[in-house]
């Protein structure tokens, strides 16, 4: 079955010189219970980043799409991917990182269930291969039980992380709304972009499972450029 006219979701996976990670963070795409789509945007690398997303690619080809582009870093890398999206959603999954099984399934999920715009999801951090502790877990109600939650409730945006990845979006709604800064604005570059997207988002949805898991790891691509 064709995965690009079936899955609600495609996930982005912004690589730049991954070739040592993005093999394992691919395989956790493999794994999900829920078909996604998947798209590589490979960020101009120099290592065998590219062969390894071709090669995926040539295997999948009912689910994976490899974008190449010059290398200009990760804003301009995700701006690019973000208009190539052809699914009702869409998500981020950083090329060191890896996501749970259940992690299309259950945000899909959580995003028809509440009719919401961006779900988001406890994450557990990985340091030097080893599972710590789980980051933004607790309430999940207060955040669907109303329209503009953030904006009705402040407080609430203190729960929600401020990365791109481990969420969630509904492409209609945030595609048109997205505002990147400038590029080579890093680090923090996700900060501007999802603090005023989420302070004016009509619905918003939280699932309780952590179902991202992210690396603390000098190789990530938020920290390179």
């Amino acid at each position: 079955m064709d995965n690009h006219t079936t899955a609600l979701l495609t996930i982005i996976v912004p690589a730049y010189n991954a070739a040592k990670v993005l093999p394992a963070c691919l395989e956790s795409l493999w794994a999900q219970t829920k078909p996604v789509c998947v798209l590589i945007a490979n960020d101009g690398s120099t290592d065998d980043t590219a062969a390894i997303a071709d090669a995926a690619a040539a295997a999948h080809p009912e689910s994976v799409r490899v974008l190449h582009l010059p290398h200009r870093g990760l804003i301009a890398t995700r701006k690019s991917s973000i208009s190539l999206v052809e699914t009702e959603y869409f998500a981020f999954l950083d090329a060191d990182d890896v996501m749970e099984a259940a992690f299309a399934e259950e945000m899909l999920a959580a995003a028809v269930r509440h009719r919401a715009d961006m779900v988001f999801c406890p994450y557990r951090c990985i340091y030097d291969g080893v599972a710590r502790h789980v980051s933004c877990g607790g309430e999940c109600h207060a955040f669907a039980d109303q329209l503009l939650p953030v904006r009705k409730a402040p407080h609430l945006l203190l729960g929600i992380p401020t990365f791109f990845w481990g969420k969630l979006f509904r492409t209609e709604y945030v595609r048109p709304r997205i505002d990147f800064p400038p590029e080579g604005c890093i680090p923090l570059e996700d900060i501007p972009v999802i603090v005023p997207l989420v302070i004016d988002m009509p619905r918003l949805a939280k699932v309780a499972t952590p179902l991202y898991r992210y690396a603390i790891s000098s190789d990530s691509m938020s920290r390179v450029s």
